[in-house]
């Protein structure tokens, strides 16, 4: 799931009616989401923990409730068929999104799991982001190579120009999107560069974190230096003061190469902060609001419907939000809070049951991870772009998995020893 997230291109999905509910991504989501019910039917998968119900497969179910409660009254309007096809795909990508999520929370119980399904998505965001990287400095655009036999192109993804720069997405739907998913990685590629199993793995990791770095500005994004920041903050709590000034240091050496190798791209990310006030892409985001308020107060407690925000019939929202205050009101809101509170209280939890200080690292990096999509889901409309949703529920099960673990404390102990082991016999060889 990590790798087909990211190394193919949202807009490539299988040939016939499915369109975008047929991209390999959301495909495998369907068979987790399947998988979840065939073995809670069976009664295989642990639901509950000491008698209760697990806590994280609670909140996701208040989440989908939420939607069903929208849906419901979305169904008391008249929809034609292009808003028939909107609602359709919002109901199958929630039904990707928490099978996504309870697959994970339920299934993925072990460290060697959640290594496995971190060092895919790591492998495929580095992917990404090399392909980003190309898509600015050359013509060269890789986001297509690896497209399935049998596989179409929804829609051909052209690349947009700002302050003469252009805008790279690599294989993302969009250049915000694509900054989200850097920013969200990032601290998941810093954990491996710190804490990977082996040499090679803190070697690659190492190459992912300066692909990453080389990633971030070149969307040309107020969303990337927002995310990247809000993830970074969040992961500075892991480090000693000694590797947070060594970090500044190689962070100002990486702003002044960039000062020095590329000064227009520089500045104009300097500008888009500096002359915030009077771009346009703040103002729109701004009268939202009004707009919003108006709508909300025709339907306030389960919104308008799916179909309610259809950017091609109504004003675009470049918010979560606002969107979900209008199709789904003030439930639909408090679905989405669901899921924001609920992972802060995986985190909390993930942090009482630490083992290991590699651990203890990995949950202050998905905490990061956590905190930079939490922040982008009020400039951007996350659900409406795949990897970025699908990221946010991934995180959100991996935070939970932690909370609830089944590993054994001996074997996490054996192999925190074993890393010690083999971290003090390098530093022996080097001295």
């Amino acid at each position: 799931m990590g790798l087909t997230l990211f190394l193919l291109p949202t807009v490539v999905v299988l040939a016939g009616p499915l369109q975008s509910n047929g991209s390999p991504a959301k495909m495998l989501s369907y068979v987790m989401a399947g998988l979840v019910i065939l073995t809670f039917v069976n009664g295989k998968v642990v639901f509950t923990r000491d008698g209760l119900l697990h806590a994280g497969v609670a909140i996701v179910a208040l989440f989908a409730l939420s939607r069903v409660f929208i849906l419901a009254r979305t169904l008391e309007n008249g929809l034609d068929t292009e808003q028939d096809a909107t609602v359709l795909r919002t109901v199958m990508s929630t039904v990707a999104f928490v099978g996504v999520a309870v697959f994970i929370m339920t299934r993925v119980t072990t460290a060697k799991a959640r290594n496995y399904v971190l060092g895919a998505m790591l492998i495929g965001a580095t992917y990404a982001a090399i392909v980003g990287v190309l898509q600015g400095v050359s013509d060269i655009d890789l986001k297509y190579l690896l497209q399935p036999p049998g596989f179409v192109l929804k829609v051909e993804k052209t690349l947009a120009i700002r302050d003469g720069f252009t805008r790279v997405l690599g294989t993302s739907d969009h250049p915000i999107e694509f900054s989200v998913v850097v920013a969200t990685m990032f601290p998941i590629a810093a954990h491996f560069f710190r804490f990977g199993s082996t040499r090679n793995v803190r070697m690659y990791s190492g190459i992912s974190l300066i692909v990453m770095i080389l990633a971030i500005p070149a969307s040309v994004s107020r969303t990337a230096i927002v995310a990247v920041v809000a993830s970074a903050v969040v992961y500075l709590f892991a480090l000693k003061v000694r590797e947070i000034f060594s970090a500044a240091i190689l962070l100002g050496i990486a702003v002044l190469i960039y000062y020095v190798s590329v000064p227009e791209l520089f500045d104009a990310i300097v500008k888009l902060f500096v002359g915030a006030s009077e771009d346009d892409s703040i103002t729109s985001r701004t009268d939202d609001y009004a707009y919003t308020g108006d709508l909300f107060r025709q339907n306030p407690v389960l919104g308008s419907g799916f179909a309610a925000t259809m950017p091609n019939r109504t004003q675009y929202l470049d918010n979560v939000w606002l969107g979900t205050i209008i199709s789904g009101g003030i439930v639909g809101v408090l679905g989405i809070m669901a899921i924001v509170i609920g992972g802060i209280i995986g985190a909390t939890m993930a942090f009482r049951n630490v083992r290991t200080v590699a651990e203890r690292d990995l949950v202050f990096a998905l905490s990061g991870s956590f905190a930079s999509l939490v922040v982008s889901t009020t400039v951007f409309d996350m659900f409406a772009f795949q990897q970025a949703a699908f990221l946010l529920f991934i995180v959100f099960g991996l935070l939970w998995s932690l909370a609830y673990r089944t590993d054994n404390p001996a074997a996490d102990l054996a192999a925190q020893q074993s890393w010690a082991g083999r971290r003090g016999v390098a530093q022996r060889v080097r001295q």
